[in-house]
C-alpha cells in the first residue's frame, strides 16, 4: 500500500508541471505579402499581393504543439492585348491548414519556431479570352511548411514574424500556381 501511495504522489508531482505547460492555447492574426508563382506551359511569372491569416493553436509542451489556420492568399487580376487577341484573368486563393509546431525558446521573451503539415488549398478564377469567359474552381491538398520568430511582449501577447509555403494552390495539367507568404502578426495565449 505504501508503494502504491508513493507511486501516486510521484505521478502527481510530475503531472502538475506537465499540465501547467500544456495549458498553451492561443489565437492569432497576421497580415503580409503573398507571392503567387504562375506556370503555364513552361512559362512562369510571379505577382505579390496582400494576404491575411487567422489561426488557433495549442502547445502540448513548451516545445511541441498543433496549429489550425485559415489564410486568405490574395486576389490577382490583369489583362493583356496584342491588338488581335485580348485576355483577362481574375483569381483568388485561400488555404486551410493543419500543422504540427516545434518551438525553440531562446530566453524568456524570444523564440524560434517551425511548422509542417497539410494545406487544403482552394482557388477560384475567371478567364476571358477574346470575349469568351470561363469560370473555374480548383481544390488541392498539399504539404505546407513555415518558419518564424516570436517576441513575447508579456505572458499572454507575442509579436510574430513568419514565412509559410502553401505549395501548389492550383494544379492543372497545363497550369499551376504556388503561394508563399511572409507575414507579421499577433498571438494571444490564454
Amino acid at each position: 500500500m505504501k508503494k502504491l501511495l508513493s507511486a501516486a504522489l510521484a505521478a502527481t508531482a510530475f503531472a502538475f508541471p506537465l499540465a501547467a505547460q500544456a495549458a498553451g492555447s492561443y489565437v492569432g492574426a497576421s497580415v503580409g505579402s503573398v507571392e503567387h508563382k504562375l506556370t503555364v506551359d513552361g512559362d512562369s511569372a510571379s505577382a505579390d499581393k496582400t494576404g491575411a491569416k487567422l489561426l488557433v493553436g495549442y502547445g502540448f509542451t513548451d516545445y511541441f504543439g498543433v496549429e489550425l489556420g485559415y489564410a486568405h492568399l490574395g486576389r490577382l487580376s490583369g489583362s493583356a492585348s496584342d491588338g488581335i487577341n485580348s485576355a483577362s484573368l481574375s483569381y483568388k486563393a485561400q488555404a486551410l491548414y493543419l500543422a504540427g509546431t516545434a518551438t525553440l525558446p531562446l530566453g524568456s521573451q524570444f523564440s524560434l519556431f517551425a511548422k509542417g503539415g497539410i494545406a487544403a488549398n482552394h482557388a477560384k478564377g475567371r478567364v476571358t479570352l477574346n470575349g469568351e469567359t470561363k469560370n473555374g474552381r480548383s481544390g488541392n491538398a498539399t504539404g505546407m511548411f513555415g518558419v518564424g520568430a516570436a517576441y513575447s511582449v508579456n505572458s499572454a501577447l507575442a509579436i510574430v514574424a513568419e514565412y509559410e509555403n502553401f505549395g501548389k494552390v492550383l494544379d492543372k495539367n497545363e497550369a499551376n500556381t504556388k503561394a508563399q507568404m511572409v507575414s507579421v502578426g499577433l498571438r494571444y495565449k490564454f
